[in-house]
């Protein structure tokens, strides 16, 4: 009995806290202009460098389907190749100021190639907060149609609760990286399959812990020729600073789990999420191996 109540009072305040988020970051806006699916599948491609064991020495054949891309994808040689009708942009350093030089350089170059190489329909989505600043960048390009979507994220509160928001798309189960915003927008969509590849999410492998005491990062994608290693920052009251290694832990474990409730959510919906990169951690989803022609 005394368990039952611990959960339920869990749960209350889960809900309470979500509806706070909601009523303080949320976008209550029509999504009647919204793409619908015209397909049952789609594949979502996340940037992980086993992308490239699945597409090197296969003859690329997903011209014809719907494909979600994500964050710096655009900056690739297979954009234009595969040409996807979706994209995800949810990363802070494609639309937050002050960052650094090199950092710069990248988001400046990415939307170059944006607006260059899209000679095809692309529905563009980003973070509502982020919406004005990308439709401006991207307004030269009548290929590129930008639309927002609430990276508000709640879990753990009744799934009543939760469900209705996911539902509305008022929330996502996590922001924790775009991956997960790509899921909630493929099911908000409409797609009943999806397949995803390139999510290795194997960061705990590129992690080391310097002369210093402080925690670096090789962040490796498949388009990377030679990662770089690089601190491991967070943002605290407007301030960088290193990340603590138990903190990048308490992350991972937090990442890990919200795949579960997003299964769990995409089980209602009538969804199958099934994950065909073989070098992946994520273990909430069933495993399938993609043959390309």
């Amino acid at each position: 009995m005394a368990e039952k109540l611990i959960l339920f009072f869990e749960k209350l305040f889960h809900t309470l806290f979500g509806m706070v988020k909601i009523l303080k970051g949320t976008t209550f806006r029509s999504r009647k202009k919204n793409p619908i699916a015209k397909d049952e599948t789609c594949y979502i491609l996340g940037n992980g460098p086993s992308l490239n064991k699945v597409l090197n020495g296969n003859k690329i054949s997903f011209e014809t389907e719907n494909l979600f891309v994500v964050n710096g994808f655009g900056a690739s040689e297979l954009y234009t190749q595969i040409k996807p009708s979706f994209y995800i942009l949810a990363d802070p350093a494609y639309f937050v100021e002050n960052i650094n030089q090199s950092v710069q350089r990248k988001v400046d170059n990415l939307f170059v190639d944006l607006n260059e190489k899209t000679g095809w329909p692309v529905h563009f989505f980003v973070p509502f907060e982020a919406l004005k600043l990308i439709r401006e960048k991207l307004k030269n390009n009548r290929n590129i149609t930008v639309y927002g979507f609430n990276k508000v994220n709640t879990w753990k509160g009744f799934k009543w609760f939760d469900r209705w928001v996911y539902n509305n798309q008022w929330a996502i189960v996590s922001g924790f990286n775009v991956v997960m915003s790509a899921i909630h927008l493929a099911i908000g969509v409409g797609f009943k399959k999806i397949y995803l590849l390139g999510v290795d999410h194997s960061w705990h492998q590129n992690v080391i812990v310097g002369d210093d005491n402080l925690l670096y990062e090789y962040d490796t994608h498949f388009y990377d020729e030679k990662p770089k290693l690089t601190p491991v920052l967070i943002e605290e009251k407007g301030i960088s600073r290193f990340e603590k290694y138990h903190e990048q832990l308490g992350f991972l474990k937090k990442t890990f789990e919200a795949y579960h409730y997003i299964q769990d959510y995409a089980k209602y919906k009538d969804v199958i999420i099934l994950n065909c990169t073989s070098d992946s951690y994520i273990d909430a989803f069933e495993r399938y191996k993609l043959q390309i022609d």
